[in-house]
């Protein structure tokens, strides 16, 4: 009986634990949450809007974890979601704010975003609770990290003016990199226009010279006839003449008659 109990708290662990997270899994858990965040993490108001919206809260997340499940099969729970969007949450706040505000005396450069974490930045780039307010809390973190927040205010107020300067040199980045992609983009168009103007182009001229072409077959063919017609008139007043000759041998009396028929 040990022996089964052993087994069966064993396998409610790993159960627990649950399989790796993989990055396909990371990006659509982040695209599913993004979809439904007004219902995860908006505001409601009104009369028993508390427990209305911790039902709604609580069945939106069990629909993400059906999808998730139904595609991947790997057993998560809604809480699993739930912590898992709040890490790469939380990592992806961090390595931004590690970009946006290196540290100073050197050491190791920045870890890259993942993908997933590069898919929840994009979608939330122009939104200010990417990166933070200074000194603010964020409701969706841990109680622990509130407090670790409260605890560096003083220290963050005295970066504001960097952090700013920094996050208009990044928008300004941004809008730089989005006018060369736009840029790019009527080049590329530009040069697909051209391409078909000379595949256009060669199109008419095959066109004209099968028309030249047959029209010259059409000369030739006038000539040829025109000259068969040549021939036969030539033949005919030979023939013409042939017989003249003849008739005036065989009937010498017509040529002094001028009655002769």
């Amino acid at each position: 009986m040990a022996e089964k109990d052993l087994e069966k708290f064993i396998s409610a662990a790993k159960r627990k634990r649950g399989a790796n997270w993989s990055t396909e899994e990371e990006i659509i858990l982040i695209e599913e949450v993004l979809k439904f965040e007004n219902r995860l993490f908006g505001k409601m108001k009104g009369a028993g809007v508390k427990g209305k919206h911790g039902k709604i809260k609580e069945e939106t997340w069990q629909s993400i974890t059906d999808t998730l499940n139904s595609q991947f099969r790997n057993g998560r729970t809604s809480e699993s979601l739930s912590k898992k969007y709040d890490n790469i949450k939380q990592r992806a706040k961090d390595k931004i704010d590690g970009i946006r505000r290196p540290k100073t005396g050197g050491g190791p450069p920045p870890a890259p975003l993942t993908q997933a974490e590069e898919a929840l930045y994009q979608a939330m780039d122009t939104r200010p609770n990417i990166v933070g307010l200074v000194g603010g809390i964020d409701s969706d973190e841990p109680l622990a990290c509130a407090a670790d927040s409260l605890s560096s205010t003083v220290v963050e107020n005295d970066m504001c003016v960097e952090a700013c300067a920094s996050g208009d040199a990044s928008n300004s980045h941004t809008d730089r990199r989005s006018t060369e992609k736009k840029k790019k983009k009527k080049v590329a168009i530009r040069e697909i226009l051209e391409e078909l103007e000379i595949e256009n182009l060669k199109l008419e001229n095959e066109k004209l010279a099968q028309e030249m072409k047959k029209l010259m077959l059409e000369q030739k063919k006038l000539e040829t006839e025109e000259k068969k017609l040549q021939s036969e008139l030539e033949f005919v007043e030979m023939k013409k003449s042939y017989m003249i000759c003849k008739f005036n041998a065989e009937f010498p009396e017509c040529l002094l008659n001028p009655t002769c028929t």
